[in-house]
């Protein structure tokens, strides 16, 4: 990750009160529609782990799908 991305991540993140998961959710919506398919999914799948153990609070969540993340519907729904 470029670091000058990451230390303002790091700022605001801090600023608005974020947990590191919430703030990673912040840079992830930025970033998400440059990232390959692999690393696309990957980074679903890392989110849908946060979200099945609480990490990320809701409204962060919902903002980050309402932002650059709209594939991240399908962390809602449970695996099967």
């Amino acid at each position: 990750m470029n670091p000058a991305l990451r230390d303002e991540a790091l700022v605001l993140g801090l600023r608005e009160q974020l947990s590191p998961k919430e703030a990673a959710l912040e840079v992830l919506s930025v970033v998400y529609p440059g990232l390959d398919l692999v690393q696309r999914l990957t980074t679903l799948a890392v989110i849908r782990q946060w979200r099945r153990k609480s990490s990320v609070r809701e409204s962060h969540f919902q903002r980050a799908l309402a932002g650059g993340l709209p594939e991240l519907k399908s962390t809602a729904l449970p695996d099967k």
